[in-house]
């Protein structure tokens, strides 16, 4: 049985297992014992096996029916380079020197390391999960430290990744659907893949294939599955057989600070790792000799699926106070979830480049919107309506009347929301600025981003706000940015085309790598919420890293999904649904078209809200704005809650498998631990009947969203929203066996509604589903009203 050709159990003594169970038994809310077994060294949690062999230097982490689920040498390796020499890069392994034990901790020490250096890695285990802390690394003389890389041999210039394991995860993998984020890696698999992906802010001038919706990440995950499962009878030794579904149980590993270095994961050889890129043989701020600080600490969660173990790694940094929930004002609350429209994708329609999108555009967007009958409640102005990067002012030429045309749409009742990239400059000097004051090449030159197709030829420059004369620069900028325009809400899009470290960097080399896009976001979101407090950014982040400034999560860019935008975006919106957790619901983005929108909002309302980038105008009417894909837009307006903070079930999800994997075709949001709405699916997304059912709350025979209008569940709600995609029958069953009427109001797409009262008894509603009235009228939303107590 070898590793991962067959599922690989945990290979103890009898004694051994005997202490692993009897502390199983005692495991209660407080850090587990570490035990030891001659040269194996074992720390256990509620979930989870470490173990691992100074004999060896073997890591595995096993679940609680002790499946491995990653394994590989625990030393990391360090590639470092003699100061000032191009060539000369130098990485060789060092071996165990020793470790200690200090109650949940344990610190491993290696010597031997690159001509002497030595090397202490710290963990700390609690209940619910693992702690890695910062690598300390000791160099023996001047070094550069090129890059830090987990989990990993020396080959003599480079680093082999070690870890083995089946399957990871990593969300934001590519931009398109054409690579799953949910990646086969086992050596049976021979996939070969020889790549290093960002888990980090991304680089989209990177020279690998285009990454950018997801980023940062700061997290990836890794999970059983193989074809060999359930074809074995365990052993004597094994605690029991696990089932299908407790095959899946993963890890996830992610940031609990940022690095001053940039962050990938890394597949060679049917392995993979992770490290983090320095590149101090470029600007020497990882430089030995001495005692140096590397990577950053890390937080290593398992849960039955991937998608739970994120989840716990999102609440496991809440307990420990490393991020917080995010608590909005109502008003923030009210435009974060306010059913949106974007313009971009109209102007993407027209081909409304900087040199084309105008005032005329713009209001022929607008009226487009309002002849539609969408009931949209933001507004958003998307990119090139500013007359230069950087300035923060619109057009006179394209726009004369833009300070005019804000104001309409707010005597409108809308909010308005403007797209930004605060930290782009064309002309420095129009803001009292130097080409000193840019992010700078290795031969001190200002970096610049040569914007290409389908946008026209363009070159601009990137502020580097680690200066303390940018960062007062930038805020004046910003706070003069909501003076004048009052903006309720920022499509912030900037922080993907940041320069690798391997290109550029800023002045202080303290927030380099992943601290980069921290910082600008702390001096341009403390200027604008100066102003206005209540000022919603969104941004495409899934970062938990990041929340205190961000507020909205954005799926986009959906562009490059061209035939399947409703496929993909429900992938992403399987990520960011975890995010409910922590405080910040996704913008429900209908793509490119209208065709497929009704199945993105489906999947947006129960996350978060309603959004839509379509066109008004196009050569084929029956792709665009029809009545009835408005009419599902108007009528989930309804459905869509006004809480930042929620827990997503997902109902028929699809976990493993390079097409199905991460999908979910029916959703369930929680709020204070009552049920508040259901999304289901007649079918499932990748075929087959769907559950149709939720716990014995709701059950239908047709798709139906299902959503409580009041603070309380669907059980208890006095008032509720229901949805109808398709005709049937919906039963609702309330918390209580008492039996009334119940007020049924159809209303109807451009207005009018009708309202009958059908029975209900002993707390069950039987109600008929259908999106045509008696006249032909299509249906919106059916409003259900029960009698008071």
């Amino acid at each position: 049985m070898t590793a991962f050709n067959r599922r690989e159990f945990l290979q103890v003594s009898a004694a051994s297992l005997l202490a692993a169970k009897t502390e199983a038994a005692s495991v209660v809310a407080g850090p587990p014992r570490i035990q030891e077994q001659g040269k194996l060294v074992h720390a256990e949690g509620r979930d989870y096996i470490w173990e691992w062999s100074a004999r060896d230097d073997k890591f595995r982490l096993l679940d609680q029916h002790h499946l491995v689920i990653v394994s590989g040498k625990l030393q990391p390796a360090v590639i470092v380079q003699p100061p000032g020499k191009e060539g000369g890069r130098h990485c060789t392994s060092g071996k165990p020197a020793g470790y200690d034990i200090h109650d949940d901790k344990i610190v491993v020490r290696y010597e031997g390391l690159n001509r002497g250096a030595k090397l202490e890695m710290t963990w700390r285990f609690a209940d619910d999960g693992a702690w890695l802390d910062p690598i300390a690394y000791e160099a023996p003389e001047a070094e550069d430290v090129v890059s830090l890389h987990y989990f990993a041999e020396g080959t003599g210039d480079a680093a082999a990744p070690t870890l083995e394991g089946d399957y990871f995860v990593l969300p934001g993998l590519m931009q398109c659907s054409v690579m799953n984020p949910v990646v086969p890696i086992a050596s049976y698999y021979n996939m070969k893949l020889n790549q290093s992906y960002w888990v980090g802010r991304d680089y989209m001038e990177s020279s690998s294939f285009l990454q950018q919706w997801g980023l940062p990440v700061h997290y990836f995950c890794g999970f059983h599955r193989s074809p060999y499962d359930l074809q074995q009878t365990p052993g004597p030794e094994f605690r029991a057989q696990p089932s299908q579904e407790e095959l899946l149980n993963a890890y996830c590993c992610g940031l609990a600070e940022l690095p001053n270095g940039d962050f990938f994961l890394e597949t060679a050889k049917n392995r993979y790792g992770f490290f983090v890129d320095y590149r101090s043989d470029l600007w020497g701020h990882q430089r030995g000799p001495g005692k140096l600080s590397l990577g950053a600490r890390m937080l290593w969660t398992v849960g039955p699926t991937y998608f739970e173990a994120i989840r716990r790694y999102y609440l496991g940094l809440v307990k420990a106070g490393v991020i917080h929930k995010k608590t909005n004002s109502a008003r923030k609350n009210a435009i974060a979830l306010a059913p949106s429209f974007d313009t971009w994708g109209a102007q993407v329609a027209r081909n409304q480049n900087p040199d084309y999108f105008d005032e005329a555009t713009l209001n022929s967007i607008y009226d487009g919107l309002k002849a539609s009958g969408i009931k949209v409640k933001t507004f958003v102005v998307d990119g090139f309506w500013e007359g230069k990067y950087g300035d923060l002012r619109h057009s006179q030429e394209r726009f004369p009347h833009f300070e005019e045309t804000l104001p309409r749409m707010r005597a409108d009742g809308r909010y308005v929301g403007l797209w930004t990239a605060f930290m782009r400059c064309e002309d420095p000097a129009e803001l009292g600025l130097t080409t000193d004051h840019m992010l700078h090449l290795t031969d001190g030159k200002p970096y610049m981003v040569r914007q290409s197709a389908p946008l026209p030829s363009k070159m601009y420059y990137l502020m580097d706000y680690t200066q303390p004369e940018v960062q007062r620069v930038l805020s004046d900028l910003a706070r003069n940015f909501v003076r004048r325009y009052k903006p309720d809400f920022v499509k912030f899009d900037f922080g993907y085309e940041l320069p690798s470290m391997a290109v550029a960097a800023p002045k202080d080399m303290t927030w380099a790598g992943e601290r980069l896009l921290l910082k600008g976001l702390e001096v341009v979101v403390k200027a604008l919420r100066e102003e206005n407090p209540d000022l919603v950014m969104m941004y495409y982040s899934l970062s938990p890293l990041l929340t205190d400034y961000i507020d909205l999560h954005s799926p986009d860019d959906l562009m490059i999904s061209l035939g399947e935008f409703d496929l993909e975006a429900n992938r992403r919106f399987f990520f960011s649904s975890l995010l409910g957790e922590i405080g910040m619901p996704t913008w429900g983005s209908g793509g490119y078209d209208w065709t497929s929108a009704p199945e993105i909002w489906f999947d947006s309302a129960p996350i978060g809200t309603l959004g839509s980038l379509g066109s008004f105008s196009g050569p084929d009417p029956q792709a665009l704005a029809t009545p009835a894909r408005v009419a599902k837009f108007n009528g989930l307006a309804e459905a869509v809650r006004t809480t930042e903070t929620f827990s997503i079930v997902p109902i028929d999800p699809d976990y493993y498998g390079p097409v199905r994997g991460a999908h979910c075709s029916s959703w369930a949001r929680l709020e204070n631990g009552e049920v508040v709405m259901v999304a289901l699916r007649k079918f499932r997304l990748t075929g087959g009947e769907g559950t149709k059912k939720f716990r014995d709350l709701v059950s239908t025979t047709a798709s139906v969203v299902v959503s409580s209008k009041t603070d309380e569940g669907l059980a208890r709600a006095a008032r509720l929203a229901v949805i109808p995609y398709g005709d049937g029958e919906l039963v609702l069953k309330r918390d209580r066996a008492e039996s009334g009427s119940a007020e049924l109001t159809e209303h109807y797409f451009g207005g009018g509604q009708a309202t009958k009262h059908l029975p209900f008894k002993n707390g069950t509603l039987r109600m008929p589903l259908r999106e045509r009235g008696e006249d032909g009228s299509i249906v919106e939303w059916v409003e259900v009203i029960f009698p008071k107590g």
